[in-house]
């Protein structure tokens, strides 16, 4: 029997119960992908992450949902760097900004620390770069599946349903109002379906209103009826926006549906011509343990 730890934390959140909980497991690359599949169906957290440590800045992570293995997740993402970062496994500063480097499935990709007199102030994700896939057009299916009416979504011709991937494969769902969020009612073996035949992960709907971002994020296909706060996915609309409408940033909050508030920030950073997405936000550690496997 060999013994790993693990935490549980809320990412994107500022304090306990709130924001997307992910597990995180520093399990050095001993566990099997069975062992991780089972560890991630006991733990039943939408993703948790596998942590091996290749130096005291570079990090391979692997995500497990309870149903398969994905290549990236960002609240696993941010959950982990600010797990490592509080626990002195990366050395911090007093201030200023620290990158490190994550390696995931879906490539290398920076992750910034930033720190304020001492502390862990903000963890800010690299997106990797966005791919679009298309555009889904059965607007009339998707409103059965989501239990809203057709009034509810815009023409293609204004603001498409469209497939987009920062590490995962998202379809943007634009929404005129908050109260047709709010009144989505899934219907996850539609959502499943219409996620097999049109080739996407999760539904990502949102909607804009008083300069912010109300988001709700959908994924059955993949074990996960409904998640409180999704980075990938955040940064997938902000390529999505920037491309209809010029968007360079954003501050959304999701899970309001789920009583788990949740705060991303999302933006565009670098020289021009060079620019990156990035998503970032805070974490909360709420348990802390030794698993025997």
């Amino acid at each position: 029997m060999r013994d790993y730890k693990f935490f549980i934390l809320d990412a994107f959140a500022r304090k306990a119960f709130q924001g997307n909980p992910a597990g995180v497991v520093i399990d050095q690359g001993r566990l099997s992908d069975q062992e991780r599949l089972a560890l991630a169906e006991e733990l039943k957290m939408s993703e948790t992450a596998f942590i091996e440590r290749l130096d005291i800045n570079d990090y391979r992570i692997r995500y497990f949902t309870p149903v398969e293995e994905v290549d990236l997740c960002g609240h696993a993402s941010i959950a982990s760097f600010y797990m490592l970062a509080q626990y002195d496994y990366i050395e911090g500063l007093e201030n200023g900004v620290k990158e490190v480097l994550l390696r995931s499935k879906a490539g290398n990709l920076p992750i910034y620390l930033t720190y304020k007199n001492g502390a862990l102030e903000e963890v800010t994700m690299t997106q990797s770069d966005p791919q679009d896939f298309g555009q889904v057009k059965d607007i009339g299916a998707m409103a059965r599946a989501l239990g809203l009416r057709q009034e509810d979504f815009y023409a293609p011709e204004d603001l498409p349903m469209e497939k987009i991937s920062t590490g995962i494969r998202d379809l943007m769902v634009p929404l005129k109002s908050r109260q047709a969020l709010a009144d989505i009612q899934a219907d996850m073996d539609a959502l499943v379906d219409l996620s097999k035949k049109y080739d996407y992960y999760s539904v990502h709907a949102f909607c804009q209103e008083g300069g912010k971002i109300y988001q709700r994020n959908f994924c059955p296909i993949l074990g996960i009826p409904e998640e409180a706060a999704t980075g990938t996915s955040t940064g997938a609309l902000l390529h999505y926006l920037n491309k209809h409408q010029g968007q360079k940033s954003f501050r959304a909050i999701q899970g309001l549906e789920m009583n788990r508030p949740s705060e991303l920030v999302a933006s565009y950073q670098g020289e021009p011509g060079k620019e990156k997405i990035t998503v970032g936000g805070r974490a909360c550690l709420v348990v802390e343990g030794v698993l025997h496997v």
